[in-house]
């Protein structure tokens, strides 16, 4: 767990097990994250002891977290909280599955968090990790590869990625400090990639339900409501023609 210490001009500083206690003229942004099974057994043989490990650290906890420090928040009216998760929770592997389905689940809470704190401008938003050099990579190499050199090692694994390298700690740092920020005042209930382009996944479209109220002329998006839902797999459908009130033909399209 992470609090990053609110900055006068919008900047921020990081220290792991600083205490939660706002500045003069800023708000903490706690930045959590668990870590148990990276790797586990297929769902068949995986233990129920494992299986209660991994919710407690990867779900439990950010849940209890966001209790203890999001009610703080709204009452100050500022707040962030980002829960760090992987491209597994959008794109779930077989391998990767007792992890994948509790960082899925996470995203879910995320979700619920930033319905929840939007009122009180308190911001909750995901970072979905791909492949970072971090100590966990030193120890897969120890594992996986020691006759190689680490930098042998990273640069093998970094080529399955679009970018073609592994990520560094300094990359992810400058998104996740980007959120934590009043530069990103207006980004709440979102997931971002950092992954070098290896997720397959970006996000869903968003169409008008037929017979749902027309937006005003102009409107760039409709306002959220229960006249929205996820177009089906024919992706012309993400385009949706309204008729505005002059007669003409207005087309929409959410990219969400």
């Amino acid at each position: 767990v992470c609090v990053c210490q609110a900055l006068p001009g919008g900047g921020g500083r990081a220290a792991a097990g600083a205490p939660p206690v706002a500045p003069a003229g800023g708000a903490p942004a706690l930045v959590g994250t668990g870590r148990a099974l990276t790797r586990g057994p297929p769902l068949a043989t995986l233990t129920l002891p494992d299986w209660d490990r991994l919710m407690a650290v990867n779900l439990t906890a950010p849940f209890l977290l966001g209790q203890r420090f999001g009610p703080p928040m709204a009452q100050r009216g500022w707040g962030r909280i980002i829960n760090i998760l992987n491209t597994g929770a959008k794109a779930p592997r077989a391998a990767g599955a007792p992890t994948h389905i509790t960082r899925a689940a996470g995203l879910a809470l995320t979700k619920v968090l930033a319905g929840d704190g939007a009122p009180h401008n308190v911001l909750v938003n995901a970072l979905m990790t791909g492949q970072i050099i971090t100590d966990q990579l030193e120890r897969r190499w120890k594992k996986e590869k020691p006759s190689l050199t680490i930098e042998q090692y990273a640069a093998e694994r970094g080529k399955a990625i679009p970018l073609g390298r592994l990520g560094t700690a300094g990359e992810y740092a400058n998104v996740a400090c980007f959120l934590a920020s009043d530069a990103a005042s207006y980004v709440t209930g979102t997931a971002i990639n950092i992954g070098g382009g290896i997720s397959p996944v970006v996000g869903r479209g968003l169409r008008l339900r037929e017979g749902a109220p027309t937006p005003p002329r102009g409107a760039t998006a409709p306002p959220f409501s229960s006249s929205l839902h996820p177009p089906p797999r024919n992706k012309k459908s993400c385009l949706k023609k309204v008729p505005p009130a002059d007669g003409a033909t207005q087309t929409l399209r959410f990219p969400f």
